[in-house]
């Protein structure tokens, strides 16, 4: 009996300690994977890096490469609003014979809110126009963040005879439903068609368009036509019968507009003094009303209740008015009478005393090259 007890403690201990050497090796390999890792950290480090932002926060500040009737090439970038710092976040490159569609006319003439139209929501393609040299047509498309071109008039066109007019498709932008609009000067009417469904049978027409024409689509779906270099007199945000007329700038909310003094740009440029408007935007209803009422007040957005959100000075000249995501502060850019480079500045949109905004980001003096639109957008 002593002589199994004896044996089975043997057999116990021996098995203790099996076990105790098993566990014991396994801090032993800790030390080999933390030499392996220290040598591969005494390697040579990769070159610093700073990545363009997926999902932005700040100013977005536009340049356009070329003050042509087509730009060359657009450049969006991000300016911080609280420290003034910038970082370029898209660059969107000619692709062969394609170019971001009407860069000079955006760039002089068009409001921040109409010329986001020129992107997809979340800026990763630009519309783009293509001539054609070899048969005269005139195609749309739009370049991706990635620089490849997308030929939508190539995809959507049927197959042409010898004796067919030569394709003519032109002011391409994007709308807030997800659709790629353009305009069919053969056809004379504006279209529409799905950028995930390029097809002849996919295209949609939605009204009829003279050649002489722009048109613009509003973030509530609405398409206006009017001539070029006048704004449109229904200027919808994102209620239909919802509008205002003058130089309507950008949208505080539903209702309350961003305007500025004159329409005219040449006449903005040289102008002595001027002024940034909130007003309260029309209905169809309360425009006829007001108008019958002698309520209608002419310049600084023709609009209701509008008021005056900056100083009066006539040392400087503003313009290029954004609103803030949450509509409570307006960025904008002003310069000294006689040439002094734009600087950023902030104010509320109640008005008062603006906040200077240094930053590192180099604007373009406005009238040297038509560069009027330079802040786009304002991202939370």
């Amino acid at each position: 009996m002593d002589t199994r007890m004896r044996s089975l403690a043997l057999i116990l201990l021996v098995a203790t300690l099996v076990v105790f050497a098993g566990c014991s090796s396994q801090p032993a390999a800790t030390p080999a994977a933390v030499d392996s890792t220290a040598t591969s950290s005494s390697a040579a480090p990769e070159p610093s890096v700073t990545p363009s932002p997926a999902s932005p926060s700040g100013i977005v500040a536009i340049q356009f490469g070329d003050p042509g009737l087509v730009a060359s090439s657009i450049t969006l970038t991000i300016i911080d609003p609280g420290t003034g710092s910038s970082q370029v976040w898209r660059e969107f490159q000619p692709v062969e014979d394609a170019a971001p569609a009407d860069g000079g006319i955006w760039a002089s003439m068009r409001a921040p809110f109409v010329a986001r139209r020129l992107f997809t929501p979340n800026y990763d393609r630009v519309a783009a126009e293509r001539s054609v040299s070899s048969d005269g047509s005139q195609h749309v498309g739009w370049i991706t963040k990635d620089g490849e071109y997308v030929d939508v008039t190539d995809a959507i066109t049927p197959a042409q005879s010898d004796f067919s007019d030569a394709v003519r498709q032109v002011d391409p932008q994007f709308g807030t439903d997800g659709m790629f609009y353009f305009a069919d000067v053969n056809a004379g009417e504006i279209e529409k068609v799905d950028p995930d469904n390029l097809s002849p049978v996919a295209v949609q027409k939605v009204e009829a368009w003279d050649g002489d024409q722009w048109f613009d689509v509003y973030p509530s779906g609405t398409v206006s036509v009017h001539l070029p270099g006048f704004y449109s007199q229904h200027v919808e945000n994102i209620k239909p019968g919802v509008f205002g007329v003058g130089r309507v700038e950008d949208w505080l909310d539903a209702k309350t507009m961003l305007t500025s003094d004159d329409e005219d740009v040449d006449n903005l440029i040289n102008h002595p003094t001027s002024q940034v408007y909130t007003s309260t935007a029309f209905t169809k209803i309360t425009y006829k009303k007001a108008e019958a009422e002698g309520d209608y007040v002419a310049g600084g957005g023709s609009c209701i209740a509008v008021k005056a959100i900056l100083p009066s000075t006539s040392t400087r000249r503003n313009w290029n008015p954004i609103a803030s995501p949450d509509g409570k502060q307006v960025a904008f850019l002003s310069s000294k009478i006689g040439g002094s480079a734009p600087e950023l500045f902030i104010v509320s949109r109640d008005g008062g005393d603006p906040l200077s905004v240094p930053t590192d980001y180099s604007f373009v003096q406005a009238g040297e090259a038509d560069y009027e639109l330079q802040l786009l957008a304002w991202f939370p």
